[in-house]
């Protein structure tokens, strides 16, 4: 070996190391004992901890459940997370109908009822039902359980159907028609699909959400928060007082009212519905006719109250 140039051999040997040691492999994780480096693989990423999970867990916490025979049963709900964002401000139902809605979903704890008006009568203790009989309104009271997706009904019985439905009521589809007849309504029939179609006929049923969003008090026809895939509008039509069917139990003869299953306010046309749409819509979901109009809904978890009325001519 020509050893004229020490120093060259030097500083070749010392560029061959500088190789092996720059071409070692790197893990996306590093070792189980290896610190991050802050220059070339970025800040830490935070791990929960055992504390912080059981934390999350907590958010999920049991609700009563309001069953045929309207006893309250204890199940598990998922809807309820918390939120950063406020609900949006009501505007025009049918422009930009879902641009503006937000990529994750909203949640909200802790939300309140809006205040039950003077000169309404609650029908029942333990059921979110109140009555007018000189405005001729009837209250629900519930909560926004979905709002982004297809739909069969805009309203169902609490813990029955809330994953195709906007509000979960909190009573029973029987509270509701015997509110609308205390402000002397009466139903009509429901939907028949033999021999032929025929839509479901009564009184003509106008509904309203109300909610709290801070102080202020929000309102927002229900109309607004469904979307007609066909037409590529806001719905344009109200339901009918159906009425449902009832059902008496041949060995107990006992008599349920068939709505009391979830059906409250169908938008799919369902024969045991207590209100249901005079226009087709059929219940399979492959032909789903409306979905949620999101940017119109306030956030899951939202307190609502559903005012009922019949509707006026030019409505």
């Amino acid at each position: 070996m020509n050893l004229r140039y020490p120093h060259t051999w030097i500083w070749l040997v010392a560029a061959f190391l500088g190789i092996l040691v720059g071409c070692q492999p790197r893990f996306a994780n590093g070792p189980a004992d290896a610190q991050p480096s802050s220059v070339v693989d970025g800040p830490a990423v935070p791990v929960a901890t055992d504390q912080e999970i059981q934390e999350q867990d907590a958010i999920v916490q049991p609700i009563p459940r309001l069953g045929v025979s309207g006893d309250l049963q204890d199940v598990q709900s998922t809807n309820d997370h918390s939120s950063e964002s406020p609900p949006s401000k009501p505007d025009d139902p049918v422009a930009d109908i879902q641009s503006d809605a937000d990529d994750f979903e909203e949640f909200v704890q802790n939300s309140e009822l809006p205040p039950i008006p003077e000169g309404f009568t609650r029908l029942d203790p333990e059921q979110e039902v109140w009555v007018n009989t000189k405005s001729k309104h009837v209250l629900l009271g519930g909560k926004i359980c979905f709002r982004d997706g297809a739909l069969e009904f805009f309203g169902c019985v609490r813990g029955a159907k809330e994953h195709e439905s906007v509000v979960s009521v909190n009573a029973l589809s029987s509270k509701l028609h015997l509110g609308l007849l205390t402000i002397g309504l009466e139903p009509g029939s429901t939907v028949q699909w033999e021999p032929e179609y025929r839509p479901a006929s009564g009184p003509r049923i106008h509904i309203d959400v109300l909610w709290m969003e801070g102080s202020e008090l929000r309102e927002r026809s229900a109309r607004d928060m469904v979307y007609n895939a066909r037409a590529q509008r806001a719905l344009d039509v109200d339901w009918v007082f159906g009425g449902s069917i009832l059902y008496e139990d041949p060995e107990t003869k006992k008599t349920y009212y068939l709505a009391d299953g979830g059906e409250m306010i169908s938008l799919s046309n369902f024969s045991t519905a207590a209100l249901d749409l005079p226009i087709e819509s059929s219940p399979d979901n492959e032909w789903l006719l409306f979905t949620a109009l999101k940017k119109n809904i306030p956030p899951v978890g939202t307190r609502v109250l559903l005012r009922f009325s019949e509707a006026k001519r030019e409505d």
